[in-house]
């Protein structure tokens, strides 16, 4: 859901978020074109999407989907990878944004090797996104098991704090 400044921006916006969701999803779209905007794209093409748009698509992907790694290690997964390809698709879209990568670690062992682990699964994501010519700026930070999403010992929780995110960082 939200508004575009074009008709054009509105057809493109959803042959994207088709393509990010796949076969499997069935798109509900709830997007409107903005008053007083013209019915096709500006002679400039059509505006970037807001800061807050591409996080909202950002954490739509993450939270049905992980990056998953190899046990220990900061090797992304061929899982991994395809969520990471969904995830370029929308960092592509706004190339004048900057992006923290947060690595996330459960609470499981050495506190200082979750930290050390998570920083090298954040720097990996970092690497993919460069190697896929993305030009935005990305900062790749370990938290180890400092934030946790929940603080249960349970197999489902310990899953969940085991995570990467993606943060539009604010231009100061």
């Amino acid at each position: 859901q939200g508004a575009v400044t074009s008709a054009d921006h509105k057809a493109k916006v959803l042959r994207e978020l088709t393509a990010i969701a796949g076969p499997g999803y069935r798109l509900d779209e709830h997007l409107s074109v903005l008053p007083g905007t013209t019915p096709s794209a500006s002679a400039s093409g059509p505006a970037s999407p807001s800061h807050a748009a591409i996080q909202s698509a950002l954490d739509d992907v993450l939270r049905r989907e992980s990056v998953a790694f190899e046990s220990n290690s900061a090797t992304i997964t061929p899982r991994g990878r395809s969520v990471l390809d969904k995830l370029v698709t929308i960092v592509r879209r706004a190339p004048e944004l900057s992006f923290e990568i947060g690595g996330h670690t459960d609470p499981i062992g050495d506190p200082q090797y979750n930290l050390q682990l998570s920083h090298k699964r954040a720097e990996a994501v970092r690497q993919y996104f460069v190697n896929r010519d993305l030009h935005n700026r990305f900062s790749a930070v370990g938290y180890g098991s400092a934030r946790p999403l929940s603080t249960d010992r349970t197999r489902a929780s310990l899953q969940r704090n085991r995570r990467i995110e993606l943060r539009v960082k604010e231009e100061r």
